[in-house]
């Protein structure tokens, strides 16, 4: 029986997955992408309202209670106080962050060889220059209030800033984790 289970267990390929996995995940580039995924997550359930459906009724039988069913209003798509909060997030967060770490590319003249010819291990964005580039705009827009002249009211920095894990310090942490990701990584390539 435990032959069959160990058998069976081994032509499932979930070892094989799991290690596929961890691989995957097992870089700085994927910790950001986790980071962002949290971070748009909390951005969504702050601006998009859950609106009542409708009340399941209680099932005796099973011993359930009763309970409301909520769904998100996507009516709010179309108002601008969604897409206030959300632009400068996504700018903050992705779009500026992204512009600096490819334009301030620091791996690309690493990545170089002496004859001029880049390596095939270049980067097209830099997660050392993203990672620093989103810690001083985070800090910038929202401990500092910085509202790109003019373009979004404070009310928009300020519920941005509520809506993020942690507000801005949390960003902030998580931009260091980024660094000393890339940081280490750059230190085990060599």
């Amino acid at each position: 029986m435990r032959q069959h289970i160990s058998d069976a267990w081994e032509s499932s390929g979930m070892i094989e997955r799991a290690a596929s996995l961890r691989s995957a995940l097992s870089s700085v580039k994927a910790i950001e992408t986790m980071a962002l995924i949290v971070e748009s997550i909390y951005m969504t359930y702050d601006l998009v309202p859950l609106r009542y459906l409708t009340t399941v009724s209680r099932i005796d039988a099973l011993h359930t209670p009763e309970f409301a069913i909520k769904v998100p209003d996507l009516f709010i798509l179309v108002n601008p106080s969604f897409w206030a909060p959300y632009s400068l997030w996504l700018l903050t967060s992705l779009l500026l962050p992204l512009g600096v770490a490819y334009w301030f590319n620091l791996s690309l003249k690493a990545a170089q060889n002496s004859r001029g010819r880049t390596s095939s291990r270049q980067s097209d964005f830099d997660p050392l220059s993203f990672n620093i580039a989103k810690a001083l705009i985070a800090y910038k827009v929202y401990a500092d209030g910085f509202t790109f002249w003019g373009v979004y009211s404070p009310f928009s920095v300020a519920r941005v800033n509520a809506a993020l894990p942690g507000q801005w310090g949390g960003v902030l942490t998580g931009a260091l984790v980024g660094v000393v990701g890339t940081l280490y990584e750059a230190i085990l390539r060599k």
